[in-house]
């Protein structure tokens, strides 16, 4: 089998059909499975199914790292699971295995914020059907997939507590992510400069500038979020509280 057409380069543009195809498939999967699975199947059996999801973006990582030591292109300033997207990947089996809900909090707002925005903005450059492009999509589709899943099937609620859970997390990962750029002279977290693909930072100002500009408007999104659930808390005070009287 000849696989020289998942090593063709070609340049990968946002908001083209290759771009924008793959978010509308990954919709589409993920609308139908939590309604079937949510409809005909029992916990263990939907918990089954979230746990061979979170192989997906697993694999997707590990395969990227062996691909990469195959090839002879593995850089460790740029392929270590170092960033976020990576490094949820790499943890989500045993997340959602153990069902921690200090990580799956975490995670609900690094994927719902992170991942969504790696997903609008790739730090892409290779077309389909390269192999680094369906790497890239399995990883960050396979991991938004995660926390919806989890939210709407099984029932997951994210708690005001788990909001302040993954603003800490995200600071320490930023400090940490420093720390390794500066002994590698790496970039992970883009903490020492941006990509070069055009991404939402492009918007956030010079460094060390967008550093304070993407902590305050994660935040932000952070919340926004966490707002469904707040609104559904507060729903259900208003209908407890009208029921008592």
């Amino acid at each position: 089998m000849d696989l020289s057409i998942l090593t063709y380069e070609s340049d990968f543009k946002a908001w083209s059909i290759s771009h924008v195809l793959p978010i509308v498939i990954f919709s589409v999967f993920t609308g139908l499975t939590c309604w079937y699975t949510k409809k005909n199947l029992n916990r263990h059996q939907q918990k089954k199914v979230l746990l061979v999801a979170s192989i997906i973006p697993f694999a997707a990582v590990i395969s990227l790292i062996i691909i990469k030591l195959a090839l002879g292109t593995f850089i460790i300033q740029e392929d270590l699971p170092i960033h976020i997207c990576r490094i949820v990947a790499v943890i989500a089996p045993w997340v959602y295995l153990k069902e921690k809900p200090v990580w799956t909090g975490i995670c609900y707002f690094w994927v719902l914020v992170g991942t969504v925005n790696a997903t609008l903005t790739p730090d892409l450059y290779n077309n389909f059907p390269h192999w680094e492009y369906l790497n890239y999509f399995a990883l960050h589709l396979g991991l938004i997939f995660l926390p919806i899943y989890y939210v709407i099937v099984l029932g997951h609620r994210v708690r005001l507590k788990d909001f302040w859970n993954a603003v800490i997390a995200s600071n320490i990962f930023v400090i940490i992510s420093l720390i390794i750029n500066k002994l590698l002279g790496s970039n992970y977290m883009f903490t020492m400069r941006k990509p070069e693909a055009s991404t939402i930072l492009d918007y956030l100002g010079p460094w060390p500038v967008y550093l304070l500009s993407v902590e305050v408007l994660g935040i932000v999104l952070f919340f926004l979020a966490y707002l469904p659930f707040l609104w559904n808390k507060s729903r259900k005070a208003k209908s407890y509280s009208s029921v008592k009287h």
